[in-house]
């Protein structure tokens, strides 16, 4: 439900809104917004959830995500106010990527709680809050655009009922299930800071990585091919809500294995999970190849006839960003592993690298060849971080 929401609300948004506000929309949510998880969520969850020995109590966890989710609201308000002030950004613009952008702040602040369920073995209750919260989001937010054809106070109704939603969950949570609480103490909190820090911008760089394209088509291009290029880029959802799928359930349990010096089963365990999404890319790239520019036509239907022609040439790109969605999900689960091995240097030193080479492997290709150029970037740089996991596992 939650990768499906970034493709309704995306439709809803081009088609009700136009595509000026559609682009604005599918930027605002897709990239900026979920840069702005990251900093909420601190690349803390792999880390909680592989916390087995609970080094560190969900009080730890709950004070320093407040600390990231405040820390994303002001890096978010000074980004797009510079932006606005130097003229880059309309102040329209600006308000609303800023509201669309707590959308996601609340997401990085609700994953703490969906953490804690997970490591307390009740993964079942963090799934039940993410999809009751994602369907009325949408729900409000979608009838919102219908009702009053505004982006700027859709997003605001959409941001409350977000927040509305966090805030019933944990109380009902506490009435089902109380997480184990201790003390705050800040040196602990300090400490767990210290111990995901180097995950947080490792995390952070790891997002500009995966958008840089999109960053690139933003500062070089114009709103509308923000939008075109976002329906292009959802179908990898598909693979990376499979893979992860497959993947999350078994970290929790592959962090107790490598605890217990079980590496015959842990290795056995990554192997399984990697031909798992190696299968899974390969059969999503062969349904484009053979059923892409059908489905790319029924999409500028719903997207109204102003798309008419806007889709369907762009099947090779489409292609090379479901490869690239592939090897992002493998990049992925090798990254998982090393977060279990608590080699965040290593992490580090690999995002360090590759986000230099993104930015300018995808401004120099996007002001080439344009979206086009942005395809062959983002599976381009997905490629180099793969293979850069793999030298340092």
């Amino acid at each position: 439900m939650y990768a499906l929401a970034a493709v309704l609300l995306s439709v809803i948004s081009l088609r009700l809104l136009g595509p000026d506000d559609g682009g604005i929309f599918g930027f605002g949510y897709s990239t900026f917004g979920q840069q702005m998880f990251i900093i909420a969520y601190f690349g803390i969850r792999p880390f909680h959830i592989t916390d087995v020995r609970h080094d560190y109590s969900y009080t730890d966890y709950r004070a320093v995500r407040w600390k990231t989710c405040i820390l994303s609201v002001l890096f978010a308000f000074l980004y797009l106010l510079f932006f606005a002030v130097s003229g880059k950004y309309s102040t329209y613009k600006s308000a609303c990527i800023f509201l669309i952008a707590l959308i996601k702040v609340v997401d990085g602040f609700a994953d703490c709680l969906e953490s804690e369920c997970q490591r307390d073995g009740f993964l079942w209750r963090g799934g039940r809050e993410l999809f009751i919260r994602t369907v009325i989001m949408v729900a409000v937010f979608s009838l919102s655009v219908i009702l009053t054809k505004k982006l700027l106070v859709s997003a605001a109704a959409a941001v409350i009922s977000e927040t509305v939603t966090v805030v019933i969950f944990s109380l009902r949570l506490k009435g089902e299930k109380s997480f184990p609480v201790s003390e705050r103490k800040r040196e602990q909190e300090k400490k767990l800071m210290g111990d995901t820090v180097l995950l947080f911008i490792s995390v952070f760089i790891d997002f500009f990585v995966f958008s840089s394209s999109k960053y690139a088509i933003d500062i070089k291009l114009y709103d509308s091919a923000s939008g075109i290029f976002n329906i292009l880029f959802m179908p990898t959802s598909v693979i990376y809500m499979a893979s992860n799928f497959i993947m999350k359930p078994y970290l929790t349990k592959m962090a107790a294995m490598l605890e217990n010096d079980d590496t015959k089963g842990f290795r056995k365990t990554e192997r399984n999970i990697a031909l798992s999404i190696a299968g899974l890319t390969v059969l999503c790239v062969l349904m484009v190849v053979f059923l892409g520019k059908w489905a790319l036509t029924i999409v500028e239907k719903l997207l109204g006839e102003n798309y008419t022609g806007s889709l369907t040439p762009r099947v090779p790109e489409l292609i090379l960003i479901m490869a690239g969605g592939g090897l992002y999900a493998m990049a992925d689960l090798l990254y998982y592993v090393l977060v279990i091995k608590r080699k965040q240097k290593s992490i580090f030193f690999v995002y360090l690298v590759v986000g230099v080479l993104s930015a300018v492997i995808s401004f120099i290709l996007v002001g080439s060849w344009g979206i086009t150029g942005a395809a062959v970037s983002y599976t381009a740089v997905m490629s180099i971080l793969t293979f850069g996991y793999l030298i340092v596992q």
